[in-house]
């Protein structure tokens, strides 16, 4: 993959009244430029997986033939992951793609599947899974600003907790490390919990052995 992550379309430049969001990606180090709020919650599931190494919002705009008129199309994200590249069409409902625009994406996957690349399309539905994204938005928010040998420190010594630990009672041990730190581990998958509950004080924690 191209370590070039600058986008192919200068989304800052468009018309006016666009609006813009801006996401701030740890992967990346960087923030992210998207076209929607919906763009900004689909980084927050490419932040949380660990088969993810970075990703690219705009990344590349394809001249395709429909119709023997050549058209361009820029996907909204090219994500890098251990094993493969993939780009990745987000949009609110994909019930509602006009026949036009199903045929605009059934030919840049055409084209991508030469070079060996697939095109995913994902729509709100499966980014706002009820409690889910909210507990994704709440852990990484407050997950920032933690340093590597405070982050080390938590993986060892938390060893010595209960395997089995409520969220307000990590957060109240271990007082030399901070509770953005508590909160990193559990986003990095440290702990594992019931994803489809609100995530409270109350919420029990089990951490990998």
């Amino acid at each position: 993959m191209n370590k070039d992550i600058s986008a192919a379309r200068d989304i800052t430049k468009g018309h006016y009244g666009k609006y813009l969001v801006y996401f701030p990606s740890r992967k990346n180090k960087r923030q992210m430029v998207c076209e929607s709020e919906l763009e900004a919650d689909y980084c927050l599931h490419l932040e949380h997986d660990k088969a993810v190494i970075n990703y690219r919002c705009q990344p590349e705009t394809l001249a395709i033939n429909i119709g023997n008129k050549i058209v361009t199309y820029t996907p909204d994200f090219c994500v890098e992951t251990l094993e493969s590249t993939y780009f990745v069409e987000v949009k609110h409902n994909r019930e509602n793609l006009s026949s036009a625009y199903q045929a605009k994406l059934c030919a840049a996957d055409t084209l991508l599947q030469n070079r060996h690349i697939s095109l995913h399309l994902i729509d709100a539905i499966e980014i706002r899974k009820v409690h889910r994204l909210e507990n994704l938005q709440l852990l990484y928010s407050r997950s920032f600003r933690v340093k590597p040998d405070e982050y080390l420190a938590l993986m060892e010594q938390s060893q010595k907790l209960p395997s089995s630990i409520t969220l307000g009672n990590l957060l109240e041990q271990l007082p030399a490390i901070s509770c953005q730190a508590k909160y990193l581990s559990i986003f990095n998958g440290l702990y594992s919990f019931d994803w489809d509950q609100a995530v409270s004080l109350h919420t029990c924690l089990e951490r990998f052995l």
